[in-house]
């Protein structure tokens, strides 16, 4: 994603609602959307980019000569080898480099807003690296806006291949660039490149000509500007407005039909991938429902809505992992995208806003499989070339804004998407959770430890069980040792024989081993691996490559090292194994609990393989499968790295959910033994009391118990230990501890009284609802949860003894007051 520029305020925040009055009706509503045309016209369009047929040697004329990041690492030719299309020949780039490269036309290519380029090209490669065609965008100073818009790209080895896409030049945008570019061990070939202007989508938009169309269901009006397809929408019990920013005209508004005071339907057309879909807008009294139909290809994913406006002091709610929440003027937040289908992303899929009065907005995407949120700082738009009957912005927008944006499913739209918009007149996060909370509870993705500990009564032994994972000392001498310094609620992680499990087990422990049904290793791989099912259950890319896994790194005896590069496989492949393996091994060892690798935190995955295909959907259904075979079948207390929601019911603990994905040590999954020092993200972000906040907890404390992630647990980081620990307390979830025999010898003490600080608190509120949670002083080193039993517990991350609501806390420290 680029990264773009930030530019100086030039006039205030106008107002959405200034304007001309409620337009209804729009005669000659096209029903059907495949019947608009678009906005190339009938004769073929000019080629703008000089020498495409690449004259010249050994640079061809008009486009640059070679860059790569390693000097010397990529060379460029003319090649005769061409596609049958083509008469001319291609430009061919050999990289013998990891790192990226590049090459563009030597010239710029001025264009304005609005205006509707195609960019395509024959692309061909041999090797294991990726190819890209795209447009470098600037703006009139020159200055970088996005490397790469209107990606195109080839992964891998293929024959010759035709690519062309379209891309609406955004606002701000000054000068194009087209480019070829990749990176890795690969050998790249481009014939017949065009770049074509086909017409300006603000010709598209007069036909508006300011009209408005309003929705309203009290206490909330909507407004709809087709000009620029956004929404505004209004709050009348504290006279809020929320409205989206014209930074894209990405999508057009062909046609809108008033069907009924709550309701509108609209024919759009998304330039980029030439598609056109039908849009549903409904209001009830405290949401708008937004629905978007459509069956063509998908090309770049579908950037509709737009995103809303954000005020300094605003706030943006993101459940990444545990939960965060930006200040939406912290320049030091940088834009990244959220897949809403993995656990390394958005552990539920919704973000928010929150104001400095607590009023809010929050979009809830119900149809999660093919979905992502963008976080962005979009560029400033252009005052408005045609009336529109509201005021425009005209002043830059640094701030952080979130919206929704819509991948493929197999290549295409494929299926209805849905997303929900719910405004809260106060309330802030808290009340976004909560009203989430209600919704996972309608949607059957709610089920309580309680209710778990009804269908396998070793759940309980879960609650307030420190999570220990230990490589070297003897497992049963080490448990014992645990028990009699009062450490009574374990989670044993790291397997035994059957005779040391059954031991474990008569000490009230949960007995544990860890597990993987998704990477497998081809024979060659050393034998701790997993071979089963290489090469035939590999899950496969579009273009036949087999999907890349997990690394394994192995030392060899003479000290070097040696690199194993696993596959995915088929998820579908990897439940009939898990329902073949688990069984079996239980009848030799009697765990109690097992912990499932990677299931929740890698992405649903699309399988091209003609043999056994699959959408992220069916992916996703086979996962919960076999998470439910563990849990429901083999009832068995069952865990999983970095968690989802979908997998609630499923699963009684996550591995991964308090640690903040983004801001983990380098190389958590790999480096998880020795202790570091603090990162500034661990310090900033972490553990640090301004950014962090408990959303996951507000939804779903009573349903999956939180640990912190492999490689990022309580004694990972010995200066912020402490810190961890009061997360732990103050959101009522259980420690992580990892250690060899040295480490425990050394730091006993410090385990025993880290785990009599937080657990006995987490037996006691394990199966309880958080309420609320609260930052009690400006810079959030005061914090409070409130619990349904009645319970309050606050912490200080401070180093001075604070006063709050009566109760003294002392420095980085807490108290729990009981009702």
């Amino acid at each position: 994603m680029g990264r773009l520029q930030r530019t100086e305020e030039t006039s205030p925040r106008p107002s959405p609602w200034k304007g001309e009055g409620v337009r209804w009706g729009v005669a000659g509503f096209i029903a059907t959307v495949a019947l608009l045309g678009t906005a190339a016209g009938a004769v073929q369009a000019q080629n703008l980019l000089t020498n495409p047929t690449f004259d010249g040697s050994p640079a061809p004329t008009g486009w640059d000569q070679i860059w790569s990041r390693d000097a010397g690492g990529a060379t460029e030719s003319v090649d005769a080898d061409h596609p049958s299309t083509s008469t001319g020949p291609s430009l061919k780039v050999a990289s013998t480099s990891d790192k990226d490269w590049s090459v563009g036309q030597s010239k710029p290519v001025a264009v304005k807003r609005g205006d509707i380029l195609t960019l395509s090209g024959w692309l061909k490669a041999n090797g294991d690296g990726n190819t890209q065609l795209s447009l470098h965008t600037c703006d009139s100073a020159g200055n970088t806006l996005d490397w790469m818009a209107g990606l195109i790209q080839l992964s891998g080895t293929s024959e010759w291949q035709f690519f062309t896409r379209k891309f609406v030049v955004p606002a701000g945008c000054a000068t194009v660039q087209y480019r070829l570019t990749g990176d890795g061990h690969e050998t790249s070939w481009l014939s017949t490149p065009s770049l074509q202007a086909d017409g300006n989508v603000n010709s598209m938009v007069l036909r508006w000509n300011g009209k408005v169309f309003t929705l309203h269901a009290a206490p909330l009006s909507v407004r709809f500007n087709p000009s620029h397809a956004t929404l505004a929408i209004m709050d009348k019990r504290n006279g809020h407005a929320w409205w989206q920013m014209p930074v894209s005209s990405g999508v057009i508004v062909r046609d809108v039909k008033a069907v009924s005071p709550t309701e509108l339907r609209c024919a759009l057309w998304d330039v980029a991938n030439d598609l056109h879909l039908a849009a549903e807008f409904k209001l009830t009294a405290s949401e708008l429902t937004v629905s978007l139909h459509g069956d063509g290809a998908v090309h770049t994913p579908v950037a509709f809505p737009l995103p809303f406006h954000t005020d300094a002091g605003d706030g943006l709610v993101v459940p990444l992992n545990e939960g965060i929440l930006y200040p939406v003027d912290d320049q030091s937040i940088q834009p990244y995208r959220l897949p809403t289908y993995m656990g390394n992303s958005t552990s539920m899929p919704w973000t928010g806003v929150v104001s400095k009065t607590g009023a809010g907005l929050m979009t809830v995407i119900e149809t999660p499989n093919d979905a992502a949120f963008d976080i962005e700082r979009p560029s400033p738009p252009a005052p408005s070339p045609v009336g529109t009957g509201e005021v425009m912005m005209t002043r830059a927008i640094a701030e952080l804004t979130c919206a929704p944006v819509w991948e493929a499913t197999k290549g295409r739209f494929g299926y209805a998407r849905r997303l929900s918009y719910v405004v809260f007149d106060k309330g802030g996060y808290v009340a976004q959770a909560k009203w989430y909370r209600r919704y996972a509870q309608k949607t059957g993705q709610f089920k309580t430890l309680a209710q778990k500990r009804k269908a396998n009564p070793n759940v309980d032994r879960l609650i307030g069980a420190a999570n220990i994972w230990n490589w070297d000392a003897g497992k049963l001498d080490l448990c014992r040792e645990m028990k009699s310094a009062g450490m009574d609620h374990i989670l044993w992680s790291n397997g035994g024989n059957a005779g040391e499990i059954e031991a474990i087990n008569k000490l009230g422990f949960l007995t544990s081993r860890y597990d993987i049904y998704q990477d497998v290793w081809p024979s060659t791989a050393p034998d701790y691996l997993h071979k089963e099912g290489w090469p035939d259950d590999l899950v496969l890319l579009p273009g036949g490559d087999w999907m890349k896994g997990w690394a394994d790194i192995a030392t060899n005896p003479d000290g070097t090292k040696t690199t194993y590069q696993g596959g995915v496989i088929n998820s579908a492949r990897g439940l009939a194994r898990a329902k073949r393996e688990i069984p079996e091994d239980l009848r030799n060892i009697p765990y109690t609990c097992r912990f499932l690798d990677t299931t929740t935190a890698s992405p649903w995955r699309e399988d091209y393989s003609p043999i056994h295909p699959l959408t992220r959907s069916q992916d996703r259904a086979n996962k919960m499968a076999l998470l439910g075979f563990c849990s429901g079948d083999m009832k068995l207390v069952t865990g999983s790295e970095t968690g989802i929601d979908t997998a609630a019911p499923y699963v009684d603990y996550f591995e991964g959910m308090m640690s903040l994905s983004l801001y983990r040590l380098e190389d958590a999954g790999r480096n998880m033994l020795p202790p570091e020092e603090a990162t500034p993200d661990i310090v900033k972000f972490m553990v640090g009391p301004k950014y962090r906040i408990p959303l996951w907890e507000l939804v779903y404390h009573d349903c999956v118990v939180s640990y912190w992630y492999w490689g990022d647990y309580n004694n990972k980081v010995p200066s912020v230990w402490r810190k961890r620990d009061l997360f732990n307390i103050l959101y009522a979830t259980p420690p992580m501890y990892m250690f060899d025999k040295s480490t425990w010898a050394s730091d006993k003490n410090k385990f025993v009284h880290s785990y009599h600080d937080i657990c006995p608190i987490v037996r006691k509120l394990g199966y309880d609802e958080m309420l609320s949670h609260a930052f009690l002083n400006a810079d959030h080193t005061l914090q409070e949860t409130r619990w349904k039993s009645g319970t309050r517990v606050v912490i200080n991350l401070g180093n001075t003894p604070r006063k709050t609501g009566g109760v003294d806390v002392p420095a980085m420290g807490f108290r729990v007051v009981a009702k």
